[in-house]
């Protein structure tokens, strides 16, 4: 999906319809499709954020953990903590 490919998850105020717009699907479609895997657009592109977070971190050692944060689409670090949060306790729920 283009979300990930071309890493348009980094865009901090992303929404479904830029997505869209370079994909070629419907909002609807993507939409459903991403709800249906994995709860809805935002679960999917916070997922996605935080993985970038821990990927950036690991390709630049030298930069601080907001800095990744930051060059990872979220807008501040007590957001990316709160969506860690709630993303771990999900993924502990499914185990």
């Amino acid at each position: 999906m283009a979300l990930e490919h071309q890493q348009l998850y980094l865009n901090p105020n992303l929404r479904l319809r830029e997505v869209t717009e370079v994909c070629g699907y419907s909002q609807t479609y993507v939409s459903r499709v991403l709800k249906e895997q994995y709860g809805g657009f935002f679960d999917y592109v916070n997922m996605l954020r935080c993985r970038h977070v821990d990927e950036y971190m690991d390709q630049h050692p030298e930069v601080t953990k907001e800095e990744a944060i930051t060059k990872s689409g979220f807008k501040d670090r007590q957001t990316y903590y709160r969506i860690k949060k709630i993303l771990c306790s999900n993924e502990r729920q499914l185990d």
